[in-house]
């Protein structure tokens, strides 16, 4: 290996590492605040604050995240960030199949604890994600609207293209890299619940294979938009 590729190998691990420390740490942190504290949940003014901070953290990430790809010459139209009519019709389906891995995970979940606990009544526990959910309705307009849509693209972008695509440079295990997207964005979910978890692995697992084989991140931005927007305006209204 030359000196210069040596180098651009080890300074692109090195803005990997570094990246992805910063995008991923504000939203672990953010999510162990929550675990420890529910109750956080109900108090508007934490929240809408808390709120208010990650949609200008998010901003910033994929800001820096520009700056990074231009660092090497590259832009998001290298992560499939660009409009095709089929992309809705493929945010569709992927909606569809998450939905069909979801239900095929909860009943498994009540399968498993009633016949394995034997609990009588193996109901998942959704308090936790009631509470964030319930928690929305007390923010602002202003601050709903542009959370539906940027929050979407900070995770589509950063969580899994980046991710994605860094990993398959430096590792080259698809499956891996599939498993890792998953379970590194499921984790800082964890505050709707251990319950939930499982569900949202599955999820995101589907969106990580599509992109590990499409290489393509609009449909799956559009999906993850289509989730947030129902869950949050059902809530909301």
């Amino acid at each position: 290996m030359k000196i210069s590729d040596f180098y651009l190998r080890n300074k692109r691990l090195l803005y990997f590492i570094l990246f992805m420390l910063f995008s991923a740490g504000n939203a672990y942190y953010g999510c162990l605040v929550f675990v420890r504290e529910p109750s956080l949940f109900s108090d508007p003014i934490f929240f809408t604050l808390r709120i208010t901070w990650l949609l200008f953290y998010e901003i910033l990430c994929l800001v820096l995240l520009a700056f990074v790809l231009l660092d090497r010459g590259e832009s998001l139209l290298n992560f499939g960030l660009s409009f095709k009519v089929k992309d809705f019709l493929h945010s569709l389906t992927l909606s569809f199949g998450s939905l069909i891995g979801i239900a095929f995970c909860a009943t498994i979940q009540y399968l498993f604890g009633h016949f394995v606990f034997k609990n009588p009544n193996p109901n998942i526990d959704m308090h936790l994600l009631k509470a964030f959910n319930n928690s929305l309705g007390i923010l602002p307009f202003y601050l709903i609207i542009p959370f539906i849509f940027l929050n979407p693209v900070f995770e589509e972008l950063i969580m899994r293209s980046f991710f994605m695509t860094e990993l398959n440079f430096f590792i080259r295990k698809g499956f891996l890299v599939v498993l890792l997207s998953a379970l590194i964005q499921a984790g800082y979910h964890l505050y709707q619940g251990w319950d939930i978890f499982p569900m949202h692995f599955i999820h995101f697992f589907v969106y990580s294979v599509y992109y590990q084989k499409t290489k393509r991140i609009t449909p799956v931005v559009l999906s993850h938009f289509y989730f947030d927007a129902y869950g949050i305006l059902r809530t909301v209204f």
